[in-house]
């Protein structure tokens, strides 16, 4: 028989608490932290009212009640070492630890939530994998970027004094939940001497170690002496009475943290998107959750997100043909890749160019270029661009972030479950089928210069792999007109580089280039004085849409001097958003805004033979085929994108688009509908309007539901085994 087992009082007394004691203490700290992450929303939903709308208070009544499910998932595994304990009677006696252990918990949850303020703000979404992309990346870049960008230095404040008003209040909690009895003066005096030490009752006590020693009264005074007087109920039942009280403890806990008492699956993000508000819906998350799970996933081999075939292979392939060839097509290898062909463009479509430069603008969006829609004359500059060339005004992105919006534009391959940092995964080694597979083989040059540090996203390492040569970062700028402490050189220092190399080629050869951008990012680091007027009225957006401004003032510039360049009218240049960014109105649940970008074409003739503007929808991976149908050179590729200019009359175009991070929400566009998918959920198809009435307006279709679905998964799960069998390429790799 155990120690704890024949006294167990022994122990109860020592630390003052009882089996009553400690489940209060268990209850009141659950009670806490619920009202903690309860605090944390609200300040979530007061930090980014903006996006509120027009969406009544009732909704987010309804989000905040979920919220309490997602909460109580957490709660339930932060408390599982105090339910535990009820098992032995010397550990539910370590108070000190359990508070100890809450207090840590409390404070990183504090600590996260301060996080996810800004952090929601910028990318619409709670915690995900995000974090650990940017925690991966250079650490020196990232604490500067959150530095200059942040006020972090309050919001370390604020988490100090919130992580010191938890420990106050848990011990409070524990102080008032301790029990002591008034028991005889020898018990008691045991306890005095051994309550530091409850699992060695007796081991310096005088009398206890010495047995011949003198324990009268007369002789000891002090036993008589009870040092505890204020009488309070507590008892510690035997072991095999505190059993079943555990097993009704560890039901309710599994009920918690299961999140609902349904059959089947746990509570899963999908069960948060209840409303009709994309914000309300994510506000009922618990960030904490979403990033242990996007850390799971992240650390797991098994490789969960990747999109898993759920469709017969030849009925997939079939319907990804459909969507991806083209009259101009002929479809090569076929026994070993998807949509590998031969484009034949026609003669009648090619323009008189030998040169190409893709502009990759940082941040975009469509949703404040007046040239599609905007009235806050953020853009003039790019809107003056637009009377010179070709708008596509249904362009979107592939992504949410840079990178994808690198990989889709100039490797022509598509955001994909499982591959959003696919520049740095061991899939990015794979051959694909972009510019420099398709153009350095031809004879072309190549030229990339960014603002930054090319090993962010690994830039250099992913293109220099693709074929790319001539790279010009910020190590290559000598007395920048700005650096910014975090990325690197301004925009005009980009575009005034850019324009030097221009136009001091030696080479007779054709060329391909990539202009990138980074000015418009956070900490929107800008010189001093602007050469624009900075934005006011957009609240948050303010510095977001000034540096936007900024970036627009520098391309303008670039053009201006661009047009004194030997080889301007043999050039084709293409302006795009690597992505959009969000804004107080949400279109669909996969918010329309963060993919919208502008995409221009300028080049000679384009206009004679396509006119200014096309409705037709696009994405990034649409660039390089449009690009090799204006060149009219027959050419082997497989790129996953389509010719824009050689479509028939009446199609609409078709976008498969997918955030970043943890969100595995994935959608398809085609023309003026959107069909949106969130992972483990049924499909939902909205009309939407973009330009200057943005809107969206659910649409109960079936039979277009299930035409779009299958579309949708026929291009992801067989875009997702070209990639996992390396036969994305032009050509088989040997």
């Amino acid at each position: 028989m155990t120690e704890d087992s024949r006294n167990p009082d022994r122990y109860m007394i020592a630390s003052g608490v009882s089996l009553r004691s400690h489940l209060i203490f268990t209850t009141l700290s659950a009670a806490l932290l619920l009202l903690q992450f309860t605090l944390m929303r609200l300040a979530l939903l007061i930090y980014n009212q903006d996006l509120i709308g027009e969406t009544p208070i009732s909704t987010f009544v309804t989000a905040f009640g979920m919220g309490v499910h997602f909460d109580l998932r957490v709660i339930a595994f932060a408390l599982l070492p105090l339910l535990l304990a009820m098992v032995n009677v010397r550990i539910m006696a370590l108070r000190g630890l359990f508070h100890i252990w809450l207090s840590a918990f409390a404070s990183v949850a504090l600590f996260l939530g301060a996080l996810e303020l800004d952090f929601y703000r910028e990318f619409h979404q709670r915690l995900n994998s995000l974090v650990f992309q940017y925690l991966g990346e250079d650490p020196t870049t990232v604490l500067s970027m959150l530095w200059h960008g942040f006020p972090i230095a309050r919001y370390l404040a604020a988490w100090a004094l919130g992580t010191c008003l938890i420990v106050y209040v848990l011990r409070w909690c524990d102080r008032v939940t301790r029990s002591c009895i008034k028991l005889p003066a020898r018990v008691t005096r045991d306890t005095e001497i051994n309550s530091s030490f409850p699992g060695k009752p007796g081991a310096n006590d005088p009398v206890a170690n010495n047995p011949t020693a003198n324990s009268s009264p007369a002789n000891n005074p002090s036993i008589n002496k009870p040092l505890i007087t204020r009488k309070c109920s507590g008892h510690v039942p035997r072991w095999y009475l505190r059993l079943p009280l555990l097993v009704v403890c560890l039901f309710v806990a599994t009920v918690g943290a299961r999140g609902t008492l349904r059959e089947g699956a746990p509570l899963r993000w999908g069960d948060a998107f209840i409303t009709d508000s994309p914000f309300a819906n994510r506000l009922a998350l618990n960030g904490f959750m979403t990033l242990v799970d996007a850390a799971r996933h992240d650390l797991s081999s098994s490789r969960d997100n990747i999109w898993h075939g759920k469709l017969p292979t030849d009925r997939a392939l079939e319907s990804v043909r459909d969507m991806v060839l083209t009259s101009e097509d002929r479809l090569v290898d076929s026994d070993q890749a998807a949509v590998r062909r031969v484009l034949i463009p026609e003669a009648a479509g090619a323009l008189p160019i030998r040169n190409v430069v893709i502009i990759l603008m940082e941040s975009f969006a469509g949703r404040y270029v007046g040239a599609l829609g905007s009235d806050d004359g953020i853009t003039p500059y790019f809107d003056k661009l637009t009377e010179q060339g070709l708008l596509f005004t249904n362009g979107f992105s592939n992504g949410t972030h840079t990178h994808q919006g690198m990989f889709a534009t100039m490797a022509c391959f598509p955001n994909l479950p499982g591959f959003e940092y696919l520049m740095q995964q061991p899939e990015g080694l794979n051959e694909f089928s972009g510019l420099p597979q398709l153009l350095s083989p031809q004879g072309f040059d190549d030229m990339y210069v960014y603002n930054g540090d090319f090993a962010w996203d690994n830039q250099q390492g992913f293109f220099s792999n693709q074929g790319m040569t001539h790279f010009i970062g910020r190590r290559d700028f000598v007395n920048p007109t700005f650096s910014d402490p975090t990325w690197g050189v301004s925009d005009q220092d980009m575009f005034d580089r850019a324009l030097e190399e221009l136009a001091n080629r030696d080479s007779d050869l054709p060329l391909y280039a990539l202009l990138q951008t980074l000015s418009n990012h956070t900490p929107y680091a800008l010189l001093d004085p602007l050469p624009v007027e900075p934005v006011t009225g957009h609240g948050a957006l303010d510095d977001h849409l000034t540096a936007m401004r900024y970036s627009d003032w520098a391309l303008g510039r670039f053009f201006a001097q661009a047009r004194n360049l030997p080889e301007f009218d043999e050039t084709l240049f293409v302006i795009l958003g690597d992505h959009g960014f969000g804004s107080p109105e949400q279109l669909t649940d996969i918010d329309l805004n963060r993919f919208n970008v502008p995409i221009l074409f300028i080049g000679p003739k384009i206009q004679e033979l396509f006119g200014r503007r096309n409705n037709i929808t696009a994405t990034q991976v649409d660039v390089v085929p449009t690009i090799m149908g204006r060149l009219g050179r027959p050419v082997q590729h497989q790129c996953w994108g389509r010719d824009l200019l050689s479509l028939p009359e009446g199609d609409l175009g078709i976008g498969v688009i997918k955030p970043s991070g943890g969100d595995q929400t994935v959608a398809i566009i085609s023309g003026q509908q959107v069909l949106v998918e969130p992972k483990g959920q049924k499909p939902r198809l909205y009309d939407f309007q973009l330009g200057s009435s943005r809107e969206v307006q659910a649409v109960e279709d079936e039979e277009q539901i299930e035409a779009l679905r299958e579309q949708l998964y026929a291009f992801l799960q067989i875009s997702t085994q070209t990639l996992l069998n390396n036969q994305a390429g032009a050509r088989s790799p040997d």
